[in-house]
């Protein structure tokens, strides 16, 4: 999508030249990691949205200013230009708020991993003329673990795919990404297993992955992530399933959530989600500061044939490597949508990697089973 060139104006008379990018929720723990990211690596300017009163503190002024809206608010949309480049990171944004962005040209990009909600925002652009795009599953995972899952699925034996991905707790995340977590951890989701989309509880699936093959298995729960458009076939045909499960670092947590779940508390924790990330932000942190995730290929009798392993750093910093990534393919130019995409419309497997180790070089990638690269 073309991105506006004309020079901005800051609240306070500044020129602001080069691209802009608006970040809406963009005060919080991806959207400060972003930030950074962008000044440094970029010469775009930088507006964030957000509901708390925030400044620039110093950081580059000339480049990035802070607007104080509840994004909720009737009219919200029109406070961002026609064709901005826009990030979301905060599920507070109306469906109804984007499609009137994406119809006046704005390119779009959604990091949520909450089914519904991307679903929402792809019903409110599909079928309408609109001048711009919206992008969704950008980031991790969403975003890489799917780039990962749709390079495995396209080995011509492959039926199915299960995905895991295992999040430390070395550090606190963002509230409201734990808030996000214990709400979903107590919901249904619909899973896609034997060519049909069932209704079913978080948790109530589990298996073992062995995210490293220096260790032994690890429980993962079954949880519902968006993505699902981007596996909707291959050309061996459609895939018959896909699964996504969760595991925590340290493993003991797994196992307390998942005894939660068993005695019928999901809907308790997901009603009390909030309160319950206020009290887990009092605690120290537990486990590692790294992101795993890992794809397993299927073949017809159920048995894996084929993986794909990645190993990188704090989850925020990588999710915010990916967007930024994402960012640099659109503001290259190379790639041009209008409508509905995905993260697979602008980045490879390759990309994504090559991105991830450059800001965070602990990264690495195993793959087994497959013979075609990265690409």
């Amino acid at each position: 999508m073309p991105i506006p060139n004309e020079p901005q104006i800051t609240p306070k008379g500044q020129r602001r030249a080069g691209p802009e990018i608006w970040l809406i929720g963009g005060a919080g723990d991806v959207g400060s990691r972003l930030t950074s990211l962008l000044l440094d690596r970029t010469k775009a300017a930088i507006t964030i949205i957000s509901r708390s009163d925030r400044n620039s503190d110093g950081q580059n002024p000339d480049r990035l200013c802070f607007r104080t809206v509840d994004i909720r608010t009737k009219g919200a949309a029109r406070m961002i230009p026609p064709k901005a480049l826009v990030v979301n990171l905060t599920e507070a944004t109306p469906p109804e708020l984007v499609a009137e962005m994406v119809a006046n040209g704005c390119t779009f990009l959604e990091t949520s991993a909450s089914p519904a909600y991307v679903n929402a925002l792809r019903d409110g652009i599909r079928g309408r003329d609109v001048g711009g795009v919206l992008i969704t599953c950008v980031g991790m995972a969403p975003g890489l673990i799917d780039l990962m899952a749709e390079f495995i699925a396209r080995n011509e034996h492959i039926n199915a795919v299960d995905i895991g991905i295992e999040m430390g707790l070395g550090r606190h995340y963002g509230a409201a990404a734990t808030e996000w977590f214990l709400a979903t951890a107590g919901t249904n989701y619909l899973l896609f297993h034997n060519g049909s989309l069932v209704q079913t509880p978080a948790g109530a699936l589990q298996r073992l992955f062995v995210f490293d093959a220096s260790e032994s298995g690890r429980l993962a729960l079954g949880f519902g992530f968006a993505g699902r458009e981007i596996l909707t076939g291959k050309p061996a045909g459609a895939l018959s399933g896909r699964r996504y499960f969760v595991a925590i670092d340290p493993p003991l947590v797994t196992r307390s959530l998942s005894w939660a779940l068993s005695l019928g508390l999901g809907p308790w924790i997901a009603r009390n989600a909030q309160w319950l990330s206020r009290q887990l932000s009092r605690f120290p942190g537990i486990g590692q500061i790294r992101t795993r995730m890992i794809v397993e290929g299927l073949c017809d009798d159920g048995m894996p044939t084929a993986y794909a392993r990645v190993t990188t750093g704090d989850q925020a910093d990588a999710t915010a490597t990916m967007i930024l990534a994402t960012l640099n393919t659109i503001m290259s130019g190379n790639v041009s949508r209008v409508g509905l995409a995905t993260i697979i419309d602008y980045l490879t497997l390759a990309d994504s990697i090559a991105a991830l180790k450059e800001i965070l070089p602990e990264t690495r990638m195993d793959i087994s089973g497959i013979e075609a690269k990265a690409s």
